[in-house]
């Protein structure tokens, strides 16, 4: 059985694709792919399933992940939490290397399915991953009899479990589309797609859109022009068009998105201030890639709503009667009490604990790892 059957086996379903008719385009359509289930029970499902597992079952499978070892991992979130499902499952420890901007209900998930998390301060971030993934990389090296690192921006399997799985089911639905937009994180999605489609030649275009150096948009990274480091997975020579969006354009069309009733996460609605855009100066058919929806960011986006409220309002000034409104909504949305229902919906295990890097000491570290 290949890796991606054994995935499918384990219940996981191709990802929804839906028409949208949102949009005043005559000469455009735009198609949702939805990597989740809004109204499941499993909030931690994401886009990032399909990678963790792919990447797990590739090293257990290879016998490199043995009895007695750790897991370590660098993530902003949606990767390593998934990563934990299979840690849970295996009964195997797993550390969890974060960024400086995670949002806080990932953390509080993270220890509550038993990861112990290194949690990467401002004052030691790069560019704009470079530290938390680095670091990784250097304790898996130092302790490499212990740990075993799942390293999604390095491991060709990323791309493959995108290949196998999430070209796939697009291969399925469509003979032919224009363009696919799709978020640049790890760039799995954007390489393992794009290789897809070098083969089979469905889209004329797979554009990635990333944010600018800095910002506010959990699991996605600043990929091209600026950066001194990339993800050993992005391929130049696979990539198609990459365009930038910024917080003001992203959360508009999160607020947007809303009103029309549509519950995504950060990261798609970066991608629809893209295609707005887009669709004015090139019409056709567009599919969207939605890694999550958002269920768990009620907390971040308040706090994001009130860090860029005056800039929000100063360029869609037209719009401060939606943007108000939709900050009101969020402020009336149920908090999930994540430990709770983690408890509930998956094995008990002993929490986990958040490590500041600038309070860590080696003794602390190898305390960590050993015990």
């Amino acid at each position: 059985m290949s890796i991606a059957e054994e995935i499918y086996a384990e219940g996981l379903s191709p990802g929804k694709i839906v028409e949208l008719d949102i949009l005043d385009q005559r000469d455009s359509r735009v198609f949702l792919k939805c990597e989740y289930e809004y109204n499941s029970s499993d909030i931690l499902h994401n886009i990032k399933r399909k990678p963790a597992f792919y990447l797990f079952h590739d090293l257990y499978n290879k016998g490199i992940i043995r009895e007695g070892m750790k897991l370590i991992s660098a993530s902003s979130g949606n990767f390593v939490l998934n990563l934990a499902l299979k840690a849970l499952e295996y009964d195997l420890k797993l550390i969890a290397v974060t960024p400086p901007r995670i949002p806080r209900e990932n953390l509080e998930a993270l220890t509550s399915l038993g990861v112990d998390v290194i949690h990467i301060t401002e004052e030691f971030d790069m560019c704009p991953r470079e530290t938390t993934v680095f670091y990784t990389r250097s304790l898996a090296e130092t302790y490499r009899y212990l740990l075993v690192n799942v390293d999604q921006y390095m491991s060709w399997q990323n791309v493959l479990a995108h290949f196998f799985l999430t070209w796939q089911e697009i291969r399925q639905e469509f003979d032919r589309l224009d363009y696919i937009l799709i978020a640049l994180g790890s760039t799995g999605t954007y390489m393992g797609v794009s290789l897809g489609n070098q083969v089979d030649r469905v889209a004329k275009e797979v554009i990635g859109i990333q944010p600018p150096h800095s910002h506010s948009i959990p699991g996605v990274h600043h990929i091209v022009d600026g950066c001194e480091w990339n993800p050993e997975i992005f391929s130049p020579s696979l990539a198609g068009k990459i365009l930038t969006v910024d917080d003001i354009d992203t959360y508009h069309a999160m607020a947007w998105l809303y009103k029309e009733g549509i519950r995504v996460g950060p990261s798609t609605s970066m991608l629809f201030a893209a295609i707005k855009k887009l669709m004015k100066k090139y019409p056709g058919d567009y599919l969207i890639i939605s890694p999550d929806s958002d269920k768990l960011y009620r907390n971040h986006l308040l706090r994001v709503y009130r860090k860029i409220y005056d800039k929000l309002i100063e360029r869609y000034r037209d719009d401060a009667e939606l943007i108000n409104w939709y900050v009101d909504e969020i402020k009336r949305w149920k908090s999930i009490d994540l430990p709770k229902y983690i408890q509930h919906h998956y094995k008990q295990v002993e929490r986990g604990q958040v490590y500041e890097i600038s309070k860590l000491d080696a003794n602390a570290i190898s305390n960590m790892i050993i015990k």
